[in-house]
């Protein structure tokens, strides 16, 4: 049998190939030809790309622009940092992942990047793509909303707040399987009566306004997206200074049999804002099928009410990761609750509990519980510190506990 180079094995040729940057790279070629066409691929696979700071795009492709372009077809994931504008000769067959983003630094004030119009020329098998504090507009998100293998989408700093911008976004969130969007601001446009994100399994939102600043469009994406299985939610804003933040687009959900759910599939549901309980008692009964559903659960500062916590009983039987990170008068009540009607429990988070809930609650039958992090307050409930420990002895399998 021909022997094997250690260098052939891709693990081995992998490592190398990510020391090898630049002149280093070229170098290969002096010892053997096919040596370094044997890194071709690693040195090329994965590339970030960035101007200087005050640097056009033509300072840097005259200089840089030669390999890409020889070698652009072996890029699958490519990264464009600072002002760059992509000449029009330029087209990357193979990239899957894209990200256009401005330099990071403080103090310092950098125009928005720009991002190649027509990704369908660009990057005909683009399957992800990540804006970040890039300019946008009519052109850019009609052309997108044609291109045949788009599925991920990430935003951060980007406005979308005009009709013709909006409507090839929202064309464009059609094709969409998950949807990332952080300081997005959607004022002036709301999500058309006739668009339905059938496709959308993942949407995340991080301090998006919409209508007028309010949170009534992100929310209408929610309740228009029938396949979600993953919902997170963050906002900075307090419930009681608007009372337009009321759902009143959801009542309609308490009028529907309860065998049939918005969201039959959503199994991951986090929450960052402090959001009204009926609101949330809300959203969480029309999350998963009629057994409940829900099996990673982290709230933080949205305290639950008594309908909230009517409503995550319904989950009580799939929970497997639930974070609690909020003050409450109830808080330690649904703690207990969660200890003691979990049965597939495996990771709790929680701010704290107090002893008298513990000796006041039934066993806890979250055996299955390898991680717990609480605060036990104690206060004026010493004599009952041997019952807690006898019921912390129960949880056999518990390898973290603080």
């Amino acid at each position: 049998m021909p022997s094997t180079s250690p260098i052939d094995i891709p693990e081995i040729t992998n490592l190398i190939a990510s020391y090898l940057e630049g002149r280093d790279f070229e170098t290969c070629v002096c010892v053997s030809r096919s040596w370094r066409e044997a890194f071709l691929h690693h040195r090329w696979r994965v590339i970030e790309v960035g101007a200087t700071l005050g640097a056009c795009w033509y300072d840097f492709f005259s200089s840089y622009g030669v390999s890409i372009f020889k070698y652009r077809h072996l890029i699958e994931d490519l990264s464009l940092v600072g002002y760059i504008d992509v000449p029009d000769q330029f087209s990357f067959p193979n990239v899957r992942n894209l990200r256009v983003m401005v330099h990071q630094g403080e103090g310092i004030w950098i125009p928005k990047g720009i991002v190649p119009r027509d990704l369908n020329r660009t990057c005909p098998l683009l399957v992800r793509l990540e804006l970040d504090h890039v300019d946008t507009g009519t052109v850019f998100w009609v052309a997108l909303s044609t291109h045949p293998h788009i599925k991920v989408l990430r935003l951060k700093g980007v406005y979308i707040e005009t009709f013709g911008v909006s409507r090839g976004f929202w064309d464009v969130c059609k094709k969409l399987e998950v949807l990332e969007m952080v300081q997005v601001s959607m004022d002036g446009t709301s999500i058309p009566n006739d668009v339905v994100l059938e496709r959308l399994q993942e949407l995340v939102m991080d301090c998006v306004t919409g209508l007028d600043g309010h949170r009534r469009t992100p929310l209408n994406m929610a309740v228009k997206s029938p396949m979600l299985r993953y919902l997170e939610w963050e906002s900075a804003d307090h419930p009681k200074w608007d009372h337009v933040y009321h759902w009143g687009e959801l009542e309609y959900l308490n009028r529907v049999p309860a065998q049939t759910k918005p969201w039959p599939h959503l199994n991951t549901l986090r929450i960052n804002w402090m959001m009204y309980d009926k609101d949330m008692a809300t959203l969480l009964k029309g999350c998963g099928n009629g057994a409940g559903g829900i099996v990673d659960l982290q709230l933080h500062r949205c305290p639950l009410g008594r309908h909230a916590i009517k409503a995550l009983a319904l989950h009580f039987n799939t929970l497997v990761e639930v974070t609690l990170n909020f003050y409450s008068p109830l808080a330690s009540l649904v703690i207990r609750d969660v200890l003691s009607y979990c049965p597939s429990l495996k990771t709790l988070h929680a701010r704290s509990i107090f002893a008298k809930d513990i000796v006041e609650g039934g066993p806890w039958i979250c055996q299955q519980l390898q991680k717990l992090v609480i605060c036990v307050l104690v206060a004026g409930s010493e004599q009952d510190l041997p019952l807690i420990f006898e019921r912390l002895s129960t949880l056999t399998r518990l390898e973290h506990l603080a």
